[in-house]
């Protein structure tokens, strides 16, 4: 049962992650309209907007909440599983939110990274 409650811990840390991802990325195509600069971010004013946009910022939140959560599977596991298992399933729940919400296109090699990082949810998970 520990572990099942471990892996749902993980899972929603992970999904935490994707939907910040999408907000953020949602908030940064709202707000400019055009390609970001990195000059831009000198600009305090540019940044505090952009920083405050709502779904930038509440983005960055979700963000920040599944990395602070990330304390709880860390305090029973190693830094290289929970850190590589939390990654991987991020990026599996990021490109289905995003082929969902942004209708982006993967090639068979992005569908086939999938399943090898899927296979190493599960390696990892055993070890």
């Amino acid at each position: 049962m520990r572990e099942l409650v471990s892996w749902a811990i993980i899972a929603l840390i992970s999904l935490t992650g994707a939907v910040g991802g999408v907000l953020f990325k949602y908030g940064t195509m709202k707000f400019g309209g055009g390609e970001i600069q990195p000059q831009n971010f000198f600009d305090i004013g540019w940044s505090i907007r952009y920083f405050f946009t709502p779904a930038i910022f509440f983005g960055l939140f979700c963000l920040f909440i599944g990395r602070f959560l990330m304390g709880i599977p860390l305090s029973t596991g190693g830094l290289g599983k929970v850190t590589t298992t939390v990654t991987i399933m991020t990026i599996l729940f990021t490109i289905i939110a995003s082929r969902i919400v942004f209708n982006e296109s993967y090639s068979l090699k992005v569908y086939v990274g999938l399943l090898l990082a899927v296979i190493s949810i599960v390696l990892i998970g055993e070890g």
